[in-house]
């Protein structure tokens, strides 16, 4: 019995021990990275019997565009589809608030302009996954407005007021996609007091205003 019960546990462990080798050899990236061995990772479908889950069938699955979920910096930079930079494409973002892809390509024009950053934020941007994007891109620390979805009253309005006049936030990017919105609570009143108070510009396509030059009182 001992025998047989060791065998059991030995066996339950294989499979957990397959995809524990398979995430320790292999590089993630993005914000949503699924692990396993490849063999169960599929572009359609998710990781788990039946290689489902959202937009792909049975359980334990992923959105389908997790696979190329690293980071291409969008047209027209040039860069190969197939590069270590690939993202998987998304909706675009629209100025004002986060759009609604679950990833958002980082022009590389955006990123060197927060990597050159020296502030305790290199920029502030609404929602969770919009604000990885921009960190995982630049390698900076960036502030996400509202939590999650962007919805969460933090920082408050006085308080994004007082990291801006202390200089610990350079940049906020408008709309950078993946989870938000101009989302409730303070979000939509940082993004007014911001849009009063900055002069908005363009970096690869993408709406920045530097916090650190404000255009009225």
């Amino acid at each position: 019995m001992a025998a047989v019960a060791l065998g059991g546990v030995l066996a339950g462990l294989a499979g957990t021990g397959a995809y524990a080798a398979a995430t320790a050899g292999s590089v993630h990236t993005g914000s949503i990275p699924s692990v396993g061995p490849a063999s169960a990772v599929t572009t359609g479908g998710g990781v788990g019997p039946g290689g489902g889950g959202p937009g792909g069938g049975g359980p334990g699955g992923v959105p389908p565009t997790r696979v190329s979920s690293g980071f291409r910096p969008a047209p027209p930079t040039g860069n190969a589809p197939g590069s270590a930079q690939s993202v998987a494409a998304g909706p675009q973002p629209t100025a004002g608030g986060a759009g609604g892809g679950i990833e958002a390509s980082v022009n590389s024009a955006l990123t060197a302009q927060l990597q050159a950053t020296t502030t305790t934020w290199a920029a502030a941007t609404v929602g969770d996954m919009s604000a990885a994007n921009l960190q995982l891109a630049g390698g900076k620390a960036v502030m996400a407005i509202g939590g999650w979805s962007g919805s969460d009253n933090a920082p408050t309005l006085t308080q994004f007021q007082r990291y801006v006049a202390d200089g610990r936030i350079h940049y906020f990017v408008a709309g950078q996609g993946g989870g938000g919105g101009q989302g409730g609570g303070t979000a939509s009143q940082i993004i007014s007091w911001v849009q009063a108070h900055y002069t908005a510009g363009t970096v690869g396509g993408q709406t920045v205003y530097d916090l650190t030059v404000a255009t009225t009182s």
